[in-house]
């Protein structure tokens, strides 16, 4: 009787343990963002192991243009199922940063929600400019953010190249709210923007005409003509240039300006 009562609980015990296993947490990511007009974007996400989850899922893409998302935020769900997806999102603001990111949720949003990466773009319908630079292809974002280099605790990091704004905007994304702007860009396929060097950013002055089509003080200025580079002086100034004039000069890392993302 010992014998087949132990034989019985440890079956079940089997099955528990057995049935423990085929619950799964779902795993999403969030992938890229293409297709970007003034008002649209498609974005494109994965998820697995969903349709073994606990509980009855959803899943979908959320958005809005604050970062830290929610599932609280504008969100457009579809029945859950293993595998990669893109998803068209429209009625977006022209000109306009937004943040998205993929996620997984019970039906009702009673549980714990699962995420995705964030990411960010700019609703804007431009293309994308590229341009020769040195024999190689410099991509330009076709729009400006207005920013303030860095907001707080100023620090030296020793991004002083005149050339390379790659290697500076690594040096300072930590302290440089303006890098990482670039550095979270994700735009026509590329995630690998950066804030250009002093250098760099005088190259675009001097041909802001040609890239902008013939309409430079709209297309360059937006109202202000100061223009940020990552190229520091010292732990509290940095190199900046005014696109009226092409004059180059100091500018303190609270001071506020507009900002260009390039590429190669």
């Amino acid at each position: 009787m010992k014998i087949r009562l132990l034989i019985i609980i440890t079956c079940l015990l089997g099955t528990v343990i057995s049935c423990k296993k085929n619950i799964s947490t779902p795993r999403v990511k969030t992938l890229d963002i293409s297709d970007i007009t003034d008002t649209s974007a498609v974005l494109s996400y994965e998820v697995a192991e969903i349709q073994t989850a606990k509980k009855p899922f959803a899943m979908g893409i959320i958005w809005n243009e604050t970062p830290n998302l929610d599932y609280a935020e504008n969100k457009r769900a579809v029945k859950p199922m293993d595998g990669t997806f893109t998803m068209h999102i429209g009625r977006l603001k022209p000109h306009t940063t937004y943040y998205a990111r993929a996620f997984a949720s019970s039906s009702d949003f009673s549980v714990t929600s699962f995420y995705g990466n964030e990411i960010k773009f700019f609703t804007d319908s431009s293309d994308v400019i590229i341009i020769n630079h040195n024999g190689s292809s410099m991509y330009v974002y076709p729009s400006s953010f207005k920013a303030t280099w860095h907001l707080y605790d100023f620090q030296f990091m020793g991004a002083t190249s005149q050339y390379d704004g790659y290697a500076n905007t690594i040096l300072v994304n930590s302290q440089s709210y303006t890098a990482q702007l670039c550095t979270d860009l994700v735009a026509y396929g590329f995630s690998d923007w950066y804030l250009p060097s002093i250098n760099e950013l005088y190259f675009l002055y001097s041909n802001k005409d040609s890239i902008a089509k013939n309409d430079s003080s709209i297309y360059w200025s937006g109202g202000q003509y100061t223009y940020l580079s990552s190229t520091e002086i010292n732990n509290s100034d940095i190199k900046a240039l005014k696109f009226n004039n092409g004059n180059i000069f100091s500018l303190l890392k609270s001071g506020k300006g507009l900002c260009r993302c390039i590429r190669k």
